[in-house]
């Protein structure tokens, strides 16, 4: 298990045939492979570091020792695998239940918006991702050109 002690990371997977997506971007802070860890499992996505930053180690067997120690840490543990749950969940909706991409372009907005929840103030975002990125994490990898055009277009309209 690693955490993210400073700047960002792309975490992502691919298919036997190449497709690629991108399944989060992590940020100091976060926690990259507590699953795994827990779960005695390989790590099924792989990490790529955006900018500059650091990422320390936490070995499994001194994770489960720590855990093993402190309930109320194992409790926490357990309340931010249940976040991931929930995650994981609404990601796979977002993907295999929404119709358009611009649908999913819009949800990919809104989840990133600090105040998505009050539709009386605007939000304004700060992308740094490129097109192919975002497309990657809305699922249209194999239409790149479709992406990026979509991409452009509701930039323009959001400026």
């Amino acid at each position: 298990m690693f955490v993210l002690c400073a700047g960002r990371a792309k975490l992502f997977t691919s298919s036997s045939d190449g497709k690629t997506i991108i399944t989060k971007i992590s940020e100091a802070g976060d926690v990259l492979g507590l699953n795994a860890s827990i779960s005695n499992r390989p790590y099924e996505v792989t990490v790529e570091m955006m900018d500059p930053g650091q990422a320390n180690f936490i070995a499994r067997d001194a994770l489960l020792q720590f855990l093993r120690e402190y309930g109320e840490v194992a409790l926490r543990v357990a309340e931010q695998l249940s976040r991931n749950y929930y995650a994981a969940y609404e990601e796979i909706r977002t993907l295999g239940l929404t119709s358009s991409p611009s649908e999913k372009f819009a949800k990919l907005l809104l989840s990133w918006s600090p105040n998505a929840g009050n539709a009386n103030e605007p939000a304004h975002l700060t992308l740094t991702l490129t097109h192919e990125e975002i497309a990657e994490i809305i699922g249209l990898r194999a239409r790149r050109s479709a992406a990026c055009s979509l991409i452009s277009r509701r930039s323009s309209c959001c400026n």
